[in-house]
């Protein structure tokens, strides 16, 4: 049964995503109808967003449109057997959804008997390949967790949280999306001098800081945590630096220093955007360790 719970409005939506997407790129009703194998008053229901509307949750909801996305290149490129691979990325970002936990939430709303369950394992005991993904991604919790418990003891640490608020993540062995990555939702501000979290680190919860990283992470996989700090000049020591743009480009030049450990991203502030330094490393211990000798 949960599983039938969580891909009925999963599935919905993420056909209503490809259908605009590829209605986007010049695509007539008649062939989005017979290439999706979906009747053509179903695509023009989508198309005027009549059909499957409701809200389902934030995570899955940016779920859906990143395989969208990637189901829309599949059939824009005529990608061969792009159906059968269509279906096998929605049901990869499906089993993540799960074992992330996002199911657990909307099992709950749709179905009030797992509202009373303990324990329930329903969705992470399919196969092993599962579990172990649910026991990493465990460990990023707790260190992500932990990062955040010696942050709050650095001396003076406030002074380098951007207005906008803190950003730590840190991500899998394998990052291939943003829904590998954990951060904080809501990010991380000041309270009367002390550090503070809207609530735990969740997979999924950092979008903009988390696509950064899913740069990094291609060009250079050591880099696995990244934490944005505010931009003071002269604020990193012996640290190579490399300028960006990242609202504006959302690339990262190449001349990146495998070797070198630390890597500061500048974001220069302009106007009405503040300037960010992105400080990245193998693991959040390591940008711990750092900050510390910089603000202690």
């Amino acid at each position: 049964m949960p599983c039938e719970l969580l891909q009925e409005p999963y599935f919905a939506k993420v056909r209503a995503e490809v259908v605009k997407m590829l209605k986007r790129n010049g695509w007539t009703q008649t062939r989005i109808a017979d290439e999706l194998n979906l009747s053509q008053p179903l695509v023009s229901q989508y198309l005027r967003k009549k059909a499957h509307s409701v809200q389902i949750n934030k995570r899955m909801d940016l779920a859906v449109r990143e395989v969208a996305d990637e189901i829309t290149g599949l059939f824009l490129t005529g990608k061969a057997n792009r159906t059968v691979l269509a279906v096998e990325t929605i049901c990869r970002q499906c089993k993540l959804l799960r074992t992330n936990g996002v199911g657990c939430s909307i099992h709950m709303s749709v179905s009030p008997i797992f509202q009373t369950l303990s324990g329930c394992s329903s969705c992470h005991l399919t196969n092993s390949g599962i579990e172990l993904l649910t026991s990493e991604r465990r460990e990023i919790i707790q260190r992500l967790e932990t990062a955040f418990s010696q942050l709050q003891k650095l001396y003076s640490i406030k002074r380098l949280v951007p207005q906008i608020g803190l950003q730590v993540v840190y991500g899998t062995t394998s990052i291939s999306s943003i829904l590998d990555i954990a951060g904080f939702p809501g990010r991380v501000s000041v309270y009367k001098g002390n550090l503070i979290k809207v609530s735990n680190p969740e997979f999924g919860a950092s979008e903009h800081t988390a696509r950064l990283l899913v740069l990094l992470h291609n060009l250079h996989p050591k880099y696995r945590a990244v934490i944005g700090l505010s931009f003071i000049p002269d604020l990193l020591k012996n640290i190579h630096k490399i300028d960006i743009e990242f609202d504006v480009t959302n690339t990262i030049p190449g001349g990146l220093d495998p070797d070198g450990g630390l890597l500061a991203l500048v974001n220069r502030p302009s106007v009405g955007i503040e300037g960010i330094i992105y400080l990245c490393a193998d693991s959040p211990e390591t940008l711990v360790d750092y900050l510390s000798g910089l603000v202690s």
